[in-house]
């Protein structure tokens, strides 16, 4: 839903506000590859702000001088929503972009929609229908979730 360095309105939510999740729950902690707990949590060191560049991820945000950038508050749609086990080899999986919707809630995680809703989105969601929930203009209608 949000992009960094660009303005997104309502009218660019074609699918509707209460159909685009624009903020997802990320407060409790994943295992790495090892099995080591790691905090993602916002009491954590840069918390929720903690995002795009770790070694094997390719940041794409440069500072005026052409040098790699940390993005911060950003995230993709990889991981079905409560996955708490990391598939990145090299244990950044608390500092990637692919950074899952979890919770210290049995079951879940919330999230914001665009009209100022929030919802519990259960752990056993479709992946493809969380895909179309962060996307505003996929044209994709989401039934009941």
């Amino acid at each position: 839903m949000l992009l960094a360095n660009e303005v997104v309105t309502f009218s660019s939510i074609r699918d509707g506000t209460s159909q685009v999740i624009a903020v997802g729950e990320a407060s409790d902690s994943v295992f790495d590859s090892a099995g080591a707990s790691q905090r993602m949590d916002g009491g954590f060191n840069l918390g929720w702000t903690h995002s795009t560049i770790c070694p094997g991820t390719q940041a794409t945000y440069q500072t005026s001088s052409g040098a790699v950038s940390r993005s911060f508050n950003l995230t993709t749609v990889m991981h079905p929503v409560g996955t708490r086990k990391s598939p990145v080899p090299n244990g950044c999986f608390s500092a990637s972009p692919n950074r899952p919707l979890i919770s210290a809630h049995d079951g879940g995680a919330h999230v914001l929609l665009c009209d100022g809703s929030v919802r519990f989105l259960a752990n056993n969601l479709n992946v493809i229908t969380l895909k179309r929930l962060c996307t505003r203009d996929d044209r994709q209608p989401v039934a009941d979730f």
